[in-house]
Parts: structure tokens; C-alpha cells; sequence
């Protein structure tokens, strides 16, 4: 549907909005992605925020590259997985 791009800040539910800083909100400058920067199971919901809006203001096609491998990583090895 193109809601989402393949890497990107997690998707959240409108509930959480209300939750967020100004600085927060920064993450919705760029679709969501399928796949994040981090094994959201071992983070607080303000260092999943801090680590959205780090890649948002730092993206490039070698973060997303290095995202995707250690995505790869943290899927066989379920580090961080619900």
C-alpha cells in the first residue's frame, strides 16, 4: 500500500502521540518502517523515540545498510524480539 518504507522509525499507535515531546515529533517527517535501528523488546519507549529521531536526522543508504545486516543479526540470534 506504500504506507511504510522497508527501514525507518517505528510505527506507532495515534494513542502514544499525546505521550511525545516537540522534539519527538520528528519522527513522522519520514513513512515508518517494517524494520528499526535497534531490539525495541530491550529499549524504554523514550530510548526507542531518542533512537527515531537519531535516524531521522542522520539517515543515509549506509545506515539503512547497516540497519538491514543487523537486523539480519537480531533476527537469528532473537536478541531483543518479542
Amino acid at each position: 500500500m506504500g504506507d511504510m518504507s522497508l527501514i525507518g522509525p517505528k510505527p506507532d499507535i495515534p494513542e502514544m502521540i499525546k505521550y511525545y515531546e516537540p522534539w519527538q515529533m520528528k519522527k513522522f517527517q519520514i513513512k515508518p518502517g517494517i524494520t528499526q535501528v535497534n531490539g525495541w523488546g530491550l529499549l524504554s519507549f523514550q530510548e526507542t523515540l531518542k533512537h527515531d529521531v537519531e535516524y531521522v536526522e542522520n539517515r543515509s543508504l549506509w545506515l539503512d545498510f547497516k540497519i538491514l545486516l543487523k537486523t539480519i543479526k537480531v533476527t537469528l540470534f532473537r536478541i531483543g524480539a518479542f
